[in-house]
């Protein structure tokens, strides 16, 4: 992706966050291999929460890698599938960058743990 595309997303987002509105960011950047391991958190994800001093959800599913496997173009085959979701953080701007992504990976990792130690 080219540097002006990145601006105009960039430039987006910030216009949506200013309204008051909502965004959904997935800050590992990709699809997980293993769903019982949470990935490095990527700190750009959490830029504009810094800049905007918004809430920070945390949100873990445990078994979509059941219903819909990786190797399928369609999934849909039966399984539990379990979730969390909780705010992690209220507001997030006295924090340093590598504190709150440190933060926010950890508690999703302690979620996904929680969720796969169930029978």
């Amino acid at each position: 992706m080219c540097a002006c595309a990145r601006l105009s997303i960039y430039l987006s987002l910030e216009e949506h966050l200013t309204r008051g509105d909502t965004l959904v960011v997935f800050p590992e950047g990709q699809l997980n291999r293993d769903p019982r391991k949470v990935q490095v958190f990527r700190r750009g994800s959490f830029q504009l929460a810094l800049q905007h001093n918004v809430s920070i959800w945390g949100c873990c599913i445990r078994s979509c890698d059941i219903t819909w496997p990786r190797y399928m173009a369609i999934g849909g085959l039966p399984a539990r599938i379990e979730w969390k979701v909780w705010r992690i953080i209220d507001h997030c701007a006295d924090l340093p960058i590598e504190d709150l992504t440190a933060k926010c990976q950890d508690e999703m990792q302690q979620a996904i743990d929680t969720l796969y130690a169930r029978p």
